[in-house]
């Protein structure tokens, strides 16, 4: 028999994602934000882990810091970050660090190429990116379903802009761009920071209501962020923000019905993928700059439409009587 309980923020465990260049401090930050987030004994070496795919730059911070890790070499397939997070399970790990899942998004994009080759026509490449796609959801499953703490980082795009400096001067400044990763999938967790070159990191979105969105995390990240998040999980969250100044809780390209990630989209992107839609002609269709702009009012309008075509093609392929 099925039956409900009292929901508790004790049962729940954080999933968490760090954004930002290379060498803004991603690593480094996740770290002494998983020291707090798992407590006072984050001296024993067997509660914090970190999936290193960076050629083992998380070791570099090993001399300040305890934790465990698996150096994953290429090819970064899907299923190998799926057994790494159950093996941190078993293993009695509180919280994993995984850096980076750009490594990832990149190996379901390889192994979707390998299917291509491996099967060549136009119309294998619509289920070879649905089986890739599936692949990237797996373990994106196992992440969100996981009794434990997770932590990814994502390496972001790098771009250059002219800024002035203090004596009017153009000088150029390197910025971040979009995650490397699936668009939109990032918003399946909890709490997103975003890191600068400066090392200064700001949310971009944040469930908790600890981490005003779009305003910087004085000084930085530390052990006290994960320490604050622990207390939010806990019950023994420090002073909240006053209710007349409510935080939101996703960034604001976002509406209120909006979500980049709901069985809407999901099946709409299903669709386009058996189409053979890629992500730039479905945003030209749908006029958003991203799935992350793609609410569930739009989604469930574009269906029918992406039904009636995908059974226009099946049609067309069928031989004649």
């Amino acid at each position: 028999m099925i039956q409900f309980k009292q929901a508790t923020k004790q049962a729940a465990f954080i999933k968490l994602c760090i954004t930002g260049a290379s060498g803004a401090g991603k690593t480094m930050s996740a770290i002494r934000l998983a020291k707090g987030l798992v407590g006072e004994g984050a001296l024993d070496s067997g509660k914090i882990g970190v999936i290193d795919t960076e050629n083992g730059s998380a070791s570099l911070y090993s001399d300040r810091y305890q934790f465990l890790t698996i150096d994953m070499q290429p090819p970064f397939q899907a299923e190998k970050f799926s057994e790494a997070i159950r093996a941190a399970e078993q293993s009695g790990l509180e919280c994993v660090i995984i850096d980076s899942g750009s490594h990832l998004w990149e190996g379901v994009l390889d192994y979707k190429d390998n299917l291509d080759k491996a099967r060549s026509g136009a119309n294998n490449s619509f289920t070879n990116w649905k089986e890739a796609g599936r692949k990237f959801k797996e373990s994106i499953d196992t992440i969100l379903q996981s009794k434990i703490h997770v932590i990814v980082c994502l390496r972001s795009k790098q771009e250059y802009v002219l800024e002035q400096d203090s004596r009017g001067k153009n000088v150029p400044k390197r910025v971040g761009m979009a995650p490397v990763f699936r668009d939109g999938a990032e918003f399946e967790f909890t709490v997103i920071f975003d890191i600068n070159y400066t090392n200064s990191a700001i949310g971009t979105k944040d469930r908790t209501g600890l981490f005003p969105v779009d305003q910087p995390i004085v000084p930085h990240i530390t052990e006290e962020t994960g320490q604050k998040i622990r207390g939010w999980l806990t019950g023994n969250s420090p002073t909240q923000s006053p209710a007349s100044t409510p935080q939101p809780t996703a960034p604001t390209a976002q509406s209120s019905n909006s979500s980049a990630c709901s069985p809407a989209i999901d099946r709409l992107r299903e669709l386009l993928a058996e189409i053979g839609t890629d992500d730039a002609k479905a945003f030209a269709w749908l006029k958003v700059n991203s799935w992350a702009d793609v609410g569930e009012d739009l989604a469930r309008q574009a269906i029918p439409k992406a039904e009636a075509k995908l059974a226009s093609l099946k049609a067309q392929a069928q031989p004649a009587a």
